[in-house]
């Protein structure tokens, strides 16, 4: 069975890894260079809804989680009722933001139908100098109804 799948990327070197096994495999993906500070771009209709994401989003170690908020919404606002997410962040008893911004992250899943399902804690290691030690895990997600609470618009702090 031929899988579709659309990559949403602003990595080129995730972009080109992509491209590679995409011509490996045979598989049938499109692919687009895309920012999640923007909308969604008209490559993707507006109606158009996917089984599955996954997203690495920024940690927001300082603004409380808010552009991972932003990515998720870019998500969710594409994901079919029933479909999954992978959202990759850091849950570190060492750095108390991160379990604060878990607190968040489900307060934010659950005002938009989600649920958590599944977490698989310290998978990746970030390359950063700052926090050596900062491992992220993925947190699984379930969307049950429609999104309501999603961010449209992106402020500057996305990065923060």
């Amino acid at each position: 069975m031929k899988t579709d799948v659309t990559l949403l990327e602003i990595d080129d070197r995730i972009i080109n890894n992509f491209e590679f096994w995409n011509q490996q495999l045979y598989l049938n993906t499109k692919i687009i260079k895309y920012d999640a500070v923007k909308p969604i771009l008209t490559e993707i209709k507006d109606g158009e809804k996917f089984d599955i994401f996954c997203v690495n989003p920024p940690y927001g170690s300082k603004n409380y989680l808010y552009g991972a908020k932003v990515w998720i919404s870019r998500c969710l606002k594409h994901l079919k009722v029933g479909g999954e997410g992978l959202i990759i962040l850091p849950i570190d008893y060492k750095y108390p933001w991160s379990l604060q911004n878990m607190i968040i992250l489900q307060e934010f899943l659950t005002d938009n139908n989600c649920i958590i399902f599944k977490i698989d804690k310290d998978v990746h290691l970030y390359e950063n100098k700052k926090d050596k030690e900062l491992y992220s895990s993925n947190i699984w997600i379930k969307k049950l109804e429609n999104s309501e609470a999603l961010i449209e618009e992106a402020q500057d702090n996305l990065y923060r």
